[in-house]
Order: C-alpha cells, then sequence, then structure tokens
C-alpha cells in the first residue's frame, strides 16, 4: 500500500505509529530509507513517520491501521528536489490534482504517481486516470527543477470525481508493485479503426502479464509492474526489459499483438507517452500482370 498520515502524534516513531500491525511482518519503504520488523523490533534507517512524507508498507496479510494524532498544519511547506518525490496529501479530503496543486508550480511537475494509478502533465493538461489527491494516500511526484509549494486545502463538501479505472478480468489480473511504470497509450487502432471502451489494454514481459487497463475514450495511462524481490513477482520487469502490448478485442474476444509508437523498455517510476496499432497480416496473396 502507498500511503501517507495526514494527521500524526506528537511521539512520531515508527513503533508508535505501526504498532498495530507488527503481526503483520510490515516492510516500509520510504524516499531512500526503509525499515522491516524482525525479531520483534524495527530495523532499519527509517525510524520515524513524517506528516510531508509517503510511504509503501508491505504486510503478509490483510488488516487495518488505526493512527491517532493532531492534523496537519494546512500550510506545510513541501521542498521538491529534480526527480521523483515521495510525498503525502496532508488533508483528510480530496481535491481535483489542477486545484489542489498551485498553478504555479505545475509546470515543474513531469507526472504524479499512485498506487497503480498516474498522471502526466501534457501541452494539452493532465492527462491519465488519477484525476484527484486523496488523504492516506501516497504518491510519487515527477518534477524537472527544484521547487517549493504549499497546497490549496480542498474544498469542504466538494464531490469525488467518477474514475475511469474498471476492474480487471481476473486472467489479466497483476499484483501491485513497489516498482512501477506507466505508459499513457493517446490513440490505439485495429484495422485502422479505433479501439472502444470495451477494449482492454495488456502489457507482457514474454508471456506474464504485468498490467492491464480498459481503454478509457482518451490517453490511458497503463501500468506496468517490476519485480520486487519476491517470488510472487517472477517474471516481472527488471531495468531495461523490453515490454509488448496487446488488445483483447471485445468484439471478436481475442488477443491482438500491437505495435507501440517507438521501441518500448521498462524502467522504474518511468513514464511514456504511445500510439499504438495492431500488426496487419495478409490472409492472401495476389499476383497480376506486370
Amino acid at each position: 500500500d502507498l500511503v501517507s498520515f495526514y494527521a500524526l502524534p506528537d511521539e512520531n516513531g515508527i513503533e508508535n505509529i505501526l504498532g498495530g500491525i507488527t503481526d503483520y511482518d510490515p516492510g516500509v519503504l520510504g524516499e531512500g530509507y526503509s525499515a522491516n520488523y524482525i525479531n520483534n523490533m524495527w530495523m532499519g534507517a527509517l525510524m520515524s513517520i513524517e506528516r510531508e512524507d509517503g510511504y509503501w508498507i508491505k504486510i503478509s496479510g490483510e488488516t487495518e491501521l488505526v493512527v491517532e494524532g493532531i492534523p496537519t498544519d494546512s500550510s506545510i511547506l513541501y521542498s521538491m528536489h529534480y526527480g521523483s518525490n515521495l510525498v503525502s496529501y496532508p488533508f483528510a479530503g480530496h481535491a481535483p490534482i489542477e486545484e489542489t496543486i498551485p498553478l504555479d508550480v505545475q509546470s515543474s511537475f513531469i507526472g504524479i504517481l499512485g498506487e497503480g494509478i498516474s498522471a502526466m502533465n501534457t501541452e494539452n493538461g493532465w492527462v491519465g486516470g488519477l484525476m484527484e489527491l486523496s488523504g492516506t494516500e501516497g504518491y510519487w511526484f515527477i518534477t524537472s527543477e527544484a521547487f517549493d509549494f504549499t497546497y490549496n486545502p480542498p474544498i469542504e463538501g466538494f464531490a469525488r470525481m467518477g474514475s475511469p479505472v474498471r476492474a480487471l478480468p481476473s486472467e489479466y489480473s497483476f499484483i501491485q508493485s513497489r516498482r512501477q511504470a506507466f505508459f499513457f497509450v493517446e490513440h490505439a487502432t485495429i484495422g485502422g479503426e479505433p479501439i472502444t471502451t470495451e477494449d482492454l489494454i495488456i502489457i507482457y514481459v514474454d508471456d506474464v502479464v504485468i498490467g492491464a487497463r480498459y481503454w478509457y475514450g482518451k490517453t490511458t495511462d497503463v501500468p506496468a509492474m517490476g519485480f520486487d524481490s519476491e517470488p510472487i513477482y517472477a517474471g516481472y520487469a527488471n531495468s531495461g526489459d523490453h515490454i509488448t502490448f496487446k488488445v483483447l478485442d471485445a468484439s471478436t474476444n481475442k488477443l491482438i499483438d500491437m505495435n507501440a509508437s517507438n521501441d518500448i523498455t521498462w524502467q522504474n517510476l518511468s513514464m511514456s507517452l504511445i500510439q499504438l496499432s495492431d500488426n496487419v497480416i495478409p490472409e492472401e496473396i495476389t499476383l497480376g500482370n506486370a
């Protein structure tokens, strides 16, 4: 789970904040720091939970984590560096990306990665399945330069935006990894015709499904998961691996091999804007007079 904490107690040591999940063999990964609960003690360099940071938390089952504390001051300052920043959203509510991130710094954003969902900042505005930021969620902010900013607080009572992301068929599901990349498909065609919202875009490494997303009628963010040091991620992508795309065509229920607009390799936390088209294979060959 990619999380953050919009309220924390004064005692923010990891053993206090995450004490309720130690029965589930937790591991925590921050930006450049990590900790694991081994032999009834926390081990690692990550010894406290901070308000402005995001965290990957891995556990051996399913449970709830309850944290009681003081809400974060809405004026908290975030200092971004060039590249990938693992940050929090410091409010209990939710707000659209273009409204909660100040307009004067949005041009410094390349994109935002959440847990299996993302948004890219393009010349035509924000595209992708991640439409708003929410409390308790963590995010990777990918930036083009260093800068400081303070979020615009959410508007009380603001209705949630409907996500275009749909549940996947079990045979094309995948396991969320802490290592992920996203491919933003601008256009996709089969036989020269655009695909429909019933068609499923699938990403493979060899014959292993590492990500999938139903096309939602506009630029669609398709996640692609990477290998994360455990057997359950066997066959998932490593840096430099070549990936391939297929579309499950709803009209024929057939998998169609697709060509990407450029050579595609996988890199952790990367975002790529691509187009897809099918391989056209002749069904018959005819020879005529010269």
